[in-house]
């Protein structure tokens, strides 16, 4: 009989004096990595303001990877990473400011905030523009379609205030209200119940007789789940 995982103590047996037993080898690589990913990090971060983008796309190299880079430095858990890396923040804090560093410059960070251009991305997510790997944005180029009444206005990213920017967010992804009227019982029960649950930014679409539901921003997957979980 072979067991693993498990420690047995035989009768009148001495426990070993080694109190940690080894942990396995970190990889070599996730090493190299981790090590270049953290000192850029603490180097912004010790430049404060003027290191903001550079401090977040960092921390998004970090705790986005597959493994997440804090493994090699010693860490299990985004707690507990960020508890000594980044103490005061949430986990929610950081990815919503490495959402944005990644897909923005300074400039326009210290133009329009962080809040404004995080609403920007969940219109363009709503609507399946937002990028899928990083890239940085040209605000210039950004136009939002903004619920007017029964129809709807095309206005530059520039002219519009956070709040008109979440409320298009808020509208039906992809075409208008025709789109809207046409959609599958399926697909407008389900809208429906996240729209109570106060997340319409997340999209909903059946394709073959398959549902799917996107623009979820990482922190929000828990809560979908457990609402859909729950209808």
């Amino acid at each position: 009989m072979v067991f693993t995982g498990l420690e047995v103590m035989m009768p009148g047996a001495k426990k070993s004096a080694t109190k940690n037993a080894p942990t396995a080898p970190v990889n070599k690589v996730l090493k190299t990595k981790w090590e270049k990913a953290i000192a850029t990090y603490r180097g912004a971060r010790d430049a404060e303001s003027s290191g903001w983008d550079d401090r977040y796309e960092a921390l998004g190299d970090i705790i986005e990877a597959e493994p997440p880079l804090y493994l090699a430095g010693g860490y299990s858990t985004i707690k507990a990473f960020l508890a000594a890396e980044a103490p005061g923040e949430t986990e929610r804090s950081v990815r919503r400011a490495v959402r944005v560093a990644r897909h923005f410059d300074p400039a326009d960070e210290a133009k329009h905030g962080v809040a404004k251009l995080e609403a920007l991305l969940d219109y363009l997510a709503a609507h399946g523009g937002e990028s899928k790997v990083p890239a940085k944005l040209d605000l210039s180029k950004q136009r939002v379609r903004l619920p007017q009444g029964k129809s709807y206005q095309m206005r530059p990213f520039a002219e519009l205030t956070l709040a008109e920017l979440r409320r298009a967010a808020r509208s039906k992804a992809g075409a208008g209200a025709d789109d809207r009227a046409n959609a599958s019982p399926e697909v407008k029960r389900w809208k429906a119940v996240l729209v109570k649950a106060k997340l319409a930014q997340v999209a909903v679409s059946m394709r073959g007789g398959l549902l799917t539901f996107s623009g979820i921003a990482p922190e929000l997957v828990k809560k979908v789940g457990a609402v859909l979980g729950k209808a």
